[in-house]
């Protein structure tokens, strides 16, 4: 691609004056809970009451709708504004690499009618390093010790999605899963 200016697709997409920007979610299977960070832009020079509805979705399993809270959060002020929020989330299923479990947490802006939502895939999971133990160092996944077999793929994989090669890419990505590799560099 070229070094510089627009290269690519370019979307214009309409935005309500007051929308989710984005959202992040993290796990904490320690404690059975998900804390959510979720942006709200305002486009108004003044503060905007607004209602905040997150539900949570399993996403490639048939367990539906798993949570859903409904809150009024401090007025929004101007420009972008960060609200965080931590869910009780018992019986989830957990990522591994083996049962790549996933669920999708909706935030749904509310003034009567539903006026703007935004989703995000997460898993349960929780990726850590020992830095405690002598020696320091050693990974967990969930908890578990795990050894890190990768790649460095040395940009072959976004030459792939520049070139829109979808194909290419998977067969990549499944000729590493049957090397046993579970991560790239």
């Amino acid at each position: 691609p070229p070094g510089a200016g627009i290269y690519n697709k370019v979307y214009i997409e309409k935005r309500p004056e007051l929308y989710v920007s984005d959202v992040f979610v993290r796990p904490l299977i320690d404690n059975n809970t998900v804390e959510v960070w979720v942006e709200i832009f305002n486009t108004h020079f003044d503060y905007r009451d607004f209602q905040l509805k997150l539900q949570v979705f399993s996403e490639n399993f048939d367990l539906g709708e798993v949570c859903d809270v409904e809150c009024r959060p401090k007025a929004a002020g101007p420009g972008i504004n960060l609200y965080k929020f931590e869910l009780g989330f018992e019986n989830y299923r957990l990522w591994t690499t083996q049962e790549p479990w996933l669920y999708t947490l909706r935030a749904s802006i509310k003034s009567g009618e539903i006026t703007d939502e935004f989703d995000r895939t997460f898993g349960m999971r929780k990726f850590h390093m020992d830095c405690h133990s002598a020696p320091k160092g050693r990974l967990y996944l969930n908890n578990d010790p795990i050894i890190l077999r990768g790649a460095n793929d040395m940009g072959h994989m976004q030459q792939c999605v520049v070139k829109n090669d979808m194909k290419q890419l998977i067969d990549d990505i499944l000729i590493a899963r049957l090397a046993n590799m579970n991560f790239y560099r």
